[in-house]
């Protein structure tokens, strides 16, 4: 998808995400959890039954350590970012003297080398 191809152009930058978070988790030795009718890859199903993953713990604590370790993020955050006020409680976290906030909106026919990829 358009973040992976994105990542892969821009090697400095890192994903904060629930689907990064279980990469992670996956690349540590945790099964992935049985995705739910409600999961997406925008919000996947945290059931890993380990009490600091299901109830998004890890989600806040990296939250919170991003904002003390500048660097380049991506916050992929599909239907959060969409919407106003989620946008702003999210850019909140960021000190505007640490980061520069950048949007990034695409939307329309995808180029044909895209098309080729996905």
């Amino acid at each position: 998808d358009w973040l992976d191809s994105f990542l892969e152009k821009n090697p400095s930058y890192v994903e904060l995400s629930d689907r990064k978070l279980q990469e992670w988790a996956a690349s540590s030795g945790l099964p992935k959890p049985k995705q739910g009718n409600l999961a997406s890859n925008d919000k996947p199903s945290f059931a890993y039954q380990i009490p600091s993953m299901d109830d998004m713990s890890l989600q806040r604590m990296v939250s919170t350590l991003a904002n003390l370790a500048p660097r380049n993020y991506v916050v992929m955050e599909v239907k959060s970012n969409l919407i106003a006020s989620e946008r702003a409680a999210l850019m909140r976290k960021f000190s505007p003297d640490k980061f520069k906030k950048v949007a990034r909106v695409v939307m329309g026919e995808p180029k044909e080398d895209y098309k080729k990829k996905v």
